[in-house]
């Protein structure tokens, strides 16, 4: 955040006398990000090769959007695509001689699906949804390849709130910087994508946060929209902490549904985070997951009342 703090600091007309430390903190930030930019961009060469899109992601996205690559470091690079391509971009890389070090699930939804792969000391994640990414370029005619402010802002504070790895102060730098973006931002586009995810409740906490510190960058209609549509049950399926596990995802992915909705819907979304085929096979299933955590709470148990 050096970069964004000397910016501040310049603009605000502060003659700090750190802020030539922080500007050369700034350059060296920009040597290591370009460096690493051409060769994620060689990375990608044979997956385009092979017919295979890949849209930046995440900070990445965010860095590539700034006029000056040390404004940001680039922690991880992420880059997002079709989910059914996803396999098949794994296998290709794989064969490029990457190796693949880490899956997981995350995200609001934990419907985000991550495979990270490691070469040489640089890793990349490829991220994916089942079906199409939900914030690509918002037209057709986005010639750039990078998704737009709003729908970056919108994957901030929608699927930032449950990224793994992502502390919340890098989070609120990011959307200082999104909010300034010199593009500006299409509201009405951010608030569909927002509802799209259904993350409503947690986007309007961030950004009543943001305006409560920095006054001026959120427009009052905005949070007017996004509190009429923040009912309890969608703040209690913000809140609820992952912990909660299962329930937690469930009560997110069915916000704004009736009763009889949510019953008929919640079959559907087990066996997805389950990665279970058919709801018959929910039953087994679950008895696994249940064993599992028993076995999981025992190993811990006889860990802790070991003696030394």
């Amino acid at each position: 955040m050096f970069g964004q703090l000397a910016n501040a600091l310049r603009a605000g007309g502060h003659a700090w006398p750190e802020l030539a430390r922080l500007d050369g903190v700034r350059r060296r930030q920009w040597t290591k990000n370009t460096l690493r930019l051409r060769a994620l961009e060689a990375a990608r060469e044979p997956l385009r090769q092979s017919g295979i899109a890949t849209m930046p992601a995440g900070g990445l996205a965010l860095l590539l959007r700034q006029p000056h690559a040390g404004d940001r470091p680039l922690v991880d690079a992420d880059f997002s695509l079709d989910g059914a391509e996803l396999e098949r971009a794994v296998a290709i890389l794989t064969g490029e001689g990457w190796s693949e070090i880490l899956r997981r699930r995350d995200g609001y939804l934990m419907d985000l699906h991550a495979v990270t792969l490691e070469r040489d000391k640089q890793q990349i994640t490829l991220r994916a949804v089942p079906g199409r990414w939900p914030y690509g370029p918002d037209t057709d005619s986005n010639t750039d390849g990078l998704p737009s402010a709003a729908r970056l802002l919108a994957y901030t504070l929608v699927e930032g709130f449950r990224l793994w790895g992502y502390t919340p102060t890098r989070r609120y730098a990011d959307v200082l910087l999104l909010l300034r973006d010199p593009a500006g931002l299409d509201w009405r586009d951010f608030l569909q994508v927002v509802r799209a995810r259904h993350g409503e409740a947690v986007v309007l906490a961030a950004l009543v946060e943001v305006e409560c510190r920095v006054a001026g960058l959120v427009p009052a209609d905005v949070l007017e929209q996004l509190t009429e549509s923040v009912g309890r049950r969608e703040r209690v399926a913000a809140s609820a902490d992952l912990r909660l596990g299962t329930a937690a995802v469930i009560l997110r992915r069915t916000a704004g549904l009736s009763g009889r909705a949510v019953v008929a819907a919640t079959p559907g979304i087990l066996c997805d985070l389950w990665d279970v085929a058919r709801p018959s096979e929910l039953p087994s299933a679950g008895l696994r997951r249940m064993r599992l955590r028993f076995l999981q709470s025992s190993s811990a148990s006889s860990t802790a009342g070991a003696r030394p």
